[in-house]
């Protein structure tokens, strides 16, 4: 029963359709087909399915939206002896997918993959009858209906192992660094965030969904949980847009619910005022191990009136009080990959019905992104590269100036050191957290009101470790299996399966320290804002009157942000305004030297 569900074609697509560029016409839709239940307008969609610059590499994968609906493209350039081609041919073959909570245009993407290759080995005379009848056995029927099955991730993540973003998930981490959590902030607090890539723009339309799952992806929320109704509904993802675009980017953003696009497009670094986040990945480099730079859109009040541009772009990095948080998270991505020989365990998601096609290949294996971010060999060289980019030099200096730092502050405020004092409460000894035996699978990981690495025990922030207690409680992940024993003498196509479960399992680990650290956010400012019963805010110093909520740096402490970023303070603005924990009044961060002493000194 698990294999055949795991094998059944989805039948969600509601549109098909092949974009190209024509000598004479330009971009023109040569072929499409679509559901008649669908109210979606296909008009236009060749540019977005053709985005500027993919003239540059033969294949790639384009994600977009249109009307509400999702879907994926797959790009080819081929070389062609017609008239006016310039010697190659581009198309584009895409679909979209009914606007489901269970619908994802990615489970499409390796047959899409093969009946867009069939039809580009045709010829220029393009028969779509292969394509006719592969969307007639994938089409949306209103009597059939769509699926309601509900996966965990775990399930969703095995049963999709050739085409599911998440599972990039570690390497879009391992690039970004500790600036990926300033990407996590503003999505959460449904931000606009743009991502502007150059071809290939893959790793760009997978980062964007990714973004969204990392804030809103939790698949084991309590439904009386303040943060319930917030994160049930996800941001935009909208994937590729270009300048005809602009108007769903103008709508988009008056919903007010945040959305998250990319583009090709360098033309929008120069409109600011569309978007509140750019992320520039044109900016990383493999050789320097340079990271994407971000940039902030900021309104510039002494344009107003003039021709100037009313917004301006300044760069942002990631905060202090991101380091504890990207600590952890760097645990788990520097965890080793199981043995060359390792036997992997047998999954019924994965076995395919027996005589198919499938069950005599080979699993397909994720899409490869750039390689990632790597230290080298060479101490020369190393520094050298480390030389080249300032940037990495900052990075380095703030992890380690913020560890010793927040160190310091925890102590000062009665916490103790950082990394001993986290107990899950009951009993244990306090130890400093070694190598890392915490994220072994299976691993302890953080639960719901437990902070960053353990639950408080009592009002004062103190904190211990979660490796050293006897009644560790298991992880929230549901169903990790351990990593296989190696047994000598397995095969290549073993190894590349132990490798594959290894990436699953860290990516679940991964997930869940995000969803966990989410409703740890959420529970709090609940509490600080007050809004159980009517009741006043309550908090270290927190000020109240009718009209605002004013937060100290002792409350801005207490979400584990920086009590003197402005980042973290408009952070914990945005967060209140769109979750409506504040009751519809303005929330106001006070920062100031004086409200921090205050905060260290207890006065």
């Amino acid at each position: 029963m698990a294999a055949s569900s795991a094998w059944r074609i989805p039948c969600d697509v509601v549109a098909v359709f092949h974009a190209s560029f024509h000598p004479t016409q330009g971009y023109i839709i040569s072929w499409s087909q679509k559901v008649p239940e669908a109210s979606l307008n296909l008009d236009g969609i060749e540019f977005t399915a053709l985005p500027s610059g993919l003239h540059a590499v033969d294949s790639d994968v384009i994600y977009l939206s249109r009307d509400g609906y999702r879907g994926v493209c797959v790009f080819t350039r081929r070389k062609s002896d017609e008239e006016g081609a310039r010697g190659f041919r581009l198309e584009s073959l895409g679909l979209m997918v009914a606007n489901s909570p269970r619908s994802f245009p990615w489970r499409h993407l390796p047959a899409l993959k093969e009946i867009a290759r069939e039809v580009a080995e045709r010829g220029e005379g393009w028969d779509w009858a292969p394509l006719q009848a592969w969307y007639e056995t994938r089409k949306l029927r209103p009597e059939v209906g769509l699926s309601t099955e509900t996966l965990t991730w775990e399930e969703e993540l095995t049963r999709y192992p050739a085409s599911h973003p998440a599972l990039h998930l570690p390497h879009l981490l391992r690039i970004l660094g500790p600036s990926s959590l300033t990407l996590y902030k503003h999505v959460l607090a449904r931000r606009r965030v743009l991502i502007y890539a150059q071809p290939p723009v893959e790793p760009a339309c997978i980062l964007a969904y990714i973004a969204s799952d990392v804030c809103f992806g939790s698949r084991n929320r309590d439904s009386t949980s303040r943060g319930h109704a917030y994160l049930s509904q996800s941001p935009g993802v909208l994937g590729m847009v270009t300048l005809n675009d602009l108007e769903t980017l103008q709508s988009e953003s008056w919903a007010g619910t945040g959305w998250i696009a990319c583009t090709t497009d360098a033309i929008f670094m120069e409109k600011p005022y569309l978007y509140d986040l750019l992320i520039d990945m044109s900016t990383a480099n493999w050789v320097t191990q340079s990271r994407p730079t971000m940039y902030l859109s900021r309104y510039n009040p002494a344009a107003a009136g003039t021709k100037k541009p009313t917004h301006r772009l300044s760069p942002v990095r990631f905060t202090w009080s991101d380091v504890r948080l990207w600590n952890e998270l760097d645990r788990v991505l520097r965890t080793d990959p199981p043995a060359a020989d390792g036997a992997p365990v047998s999954d019924p998601l994965e076995a395919p019905p027996p005589g198919s096609s499938a069950a005599r290949a080979p699993a397909q294996q994720p899409t490869p992104l750039p390689p990632p971010l790597l230290r080298t060999d060479s101490a020369s060289t190393a520094m050298s590269t480390s030389w080249t980019d300032p940037w990495k030099i900052y990075e380095d200096a703030c992890v380690v100036c913020a560890s010793i730092w927040l160190s310091g502050l925890r102590t000062a405020m009665g916490g103790g050191n950082l990394l001993t004092n986290w107990r899950e409460g009951g009993s244990g000894g306090v130890h400093l957290e070694g190598e890392d035996a915490a994220l072994q699978y299976g691993v302890n990981v953080r639960k719901v009101g437990q902070g960053i690495e353990g639950k408080r025990i009592d009002s004062k922030p103190r904190r211990v470790s979660l490796s050293n207690t006897p009644n560790r409680v298991a992880s929230p992940v549901p169903g990790i299996p351990p990593l296989p024993v190696p047994i000598a003498g397995t095969s290549s196509m073993t190894e590349t399966a132990a490798k594959h479960q290894h990436q699953v399992q860290m990516t679940l680990i991964l997930l869940n320290v995000f969803h966990t650290h989410t409703e740890f956010l959420l529970d709090r400012l609940g509490e600080l804002l007050g809004i159980e019963s009517g009741a006043a805010p309550v908090g270290a110093g927190i000020a109240y009157n009718p009209d605002n909520i004013v937060l100290t740096a002792r409350d801005v402490m207490a979400l584990e942000l920086g009590p003197l970023s402005d980042l973290d303070a408009r952070f914990v603005q945005w967060l209140a305004e769109k979750t409506e924990l504040a009751g519809g009044r303005k929330v106001v961060v006070r920062r100031s030297w004086r409200d921090l002493l205050a905060a260290v000194f207890g006065f």
